[in-house]
């Protein structure tokens, strides 16, 4: 029986335990074809990765000494061989299988039969973000993934109650460095959607940091209860995304109409709670449940996909 054909290319630049997998994941699917990034292209694509490509074809060339049957050419774009060649399977990571599409919509374009695309899920450092050639060149990361250096973390508000929910949830997993940014969210009372944009808008990752996170509180008019819920966004400095969201409590009918109105929730609060110097939750729940918990576990649930990367970003083989 003919040996499946298979292709994936990359710079492989600071060879690393993320290439590794990819790299294995093909070997041991039959012939493998590695198209390397020429110097050209790696100077057009990603300028700020330097090594020339006889470096790091050598690096490649000692990682795959112990394997049989493997070939490395040299491209000059993303797509070229992949799209003409007469491969059956494409290895693509997890932050390039946009391309991967692409190359089977090119080959269809030609008349070619698409691709296998096997998706190989990111192999995340000790800080829980990709391992990746720029983080261990910045002397974050090692090339095991073990981290160099505490994790930065801004957290995009000024809200002593979000910092502390922050460094609460990523203490627990990292020697960590908390500081609060101001980024504007929304100007009013977030609905629905708005809510994860808000938060989306305000987990900026500035330069220097490796997490950003937003957080936003928002109001679901899911069924017959509208609902209040915290949503968390968590960026890294790889631009992977996570989303979770608190737990939800109800809020009277009748103050979503005046929320629409332009009323907050902290000012329809005062009106039914005079004196309470809480927030909402805190202050309709009797102090039984704090803000602080619920931005807490919307974190913890944000967090979920990068404790379990095998589950949440690997792919089954597919032809789309």
């Amino acid at each position: 029986m003919t040996a499946k054909r298979v292709i994936l290319g990359g710079t492989f630049h600071e060879l690393h335990k993320g290439h590794e997998r990819l790299l294995r994941t093909a070997l041991d699917m039959g012939h493998v074809t590695i198209g390397l990034v020429s110097d050209e292209f790696l100077s057009r694509w990603k300028p700020q990765l330097d090594a020339p490509f006889q470096e790091r074809k050598e690096a490649l060339e000692r990682y795959l000494s112990g394997y049989d049957s493997w070939e490395i050419i040299d491209i000059s774009d993303p797509w070229g061989d992949a799209v003409d060649g007469d491969y059956h399977t494409i290895v693509v990571s997890w932050d390039t299988q946009e391309n991967g599409k692409k190359i089977n919509q090119m080959r269809k374009e030609r008349g070619k039969g698409a691709l296998e695309m096997v998706v190989v899920p990111p192999v995340l450092a000790r800080d829980l973000i990709p391992v990746s050639s720029t983080r261990i060149r910045q002397g974050r990361i090692d090339h095991q993934g073990e981290r160099l250096m505490p994790v930065k973390l801004s957290v995009g508000t000024d809200n002593p109650t979000k910092i502390r929910a922050g460094e609460k949830v990523f203490s627990r997993l990292f020697d960590v460095v908390v500081d609060g940014s101001c980024v504007k969210g929304t100007e009013k009372q977030p609905m629905d959607i708005q809510t994860i944009d808000g938060a989306r808008t305000r987990a900026e990752v500035p330069p220097g940091y490796d997490y950003g996170v937003g957080i936003e509180s928002g109001i679901f008019n899911r069924g017959d209860v509208p609902m209040a819920v915290e949503y968390a966004v968590i960026r890294d400095s790889t631009g992977m995304e996570t989303v979770g969201h608190g737990p939800g409590f109800p809020v009277p009918e009748y103050w979503t109409e005046k929320i629409c109105a332009g009323v907050s929730l902290g000012e329809l609060t005062e009106e039914t709670h005079p004196g309470y110097t809480g927030n909402t939750v805190d202050a309709l729940s009797q102090g039984t449940l704090s803000r602080e918990r619920c931005v807490t576990e919307a974190l913890l649930c944000a967090m979920i996909p990068r404790l379990n990367p095998e589950t949440y970003y690997s792919r089954p083989c597919s032809l789309l």
